[in-house]
């Protein structure tokens, strides 16, 4: 049964789409969260979890409108069991 406890300490990597630098990065908090305040634009958001030869990744393209909140959900299997 998969766990859905919070990923504290996952790196969160924020690119414009069209770019290859890094636009903002940082880590989850203790209850898995993280927040960015960026101009409107098209972006891609990486998180990482966990580092060695095996970490975990998941990407999500996001469009940030003007005035707007953008919520991006990652959901991973912790391994915790």
């Amino acid at each position: 049964m998969p766990c859905s406890a919070p990923v504290p300490g996952a790196l969160v990597t924020v690119r414009r789409s069209s770019a290859v630098s890094v636009a903002a990065r940082a880590r989850t908090d203790t209850k898995g969260r993280f927040r960015f305040v960026l101009a409107p634009a098209s972006y891609a958001i990486t998180v990482t979890m966990g580092t060695g030869a095996r970490p975990r990744k998941s990407e999500r393209l996001v469009r940030v409108q003007t005035g707007r909140y953008t919520n991006v959900r990652f959901v991973f299997d912790t391994g915790i069991r």
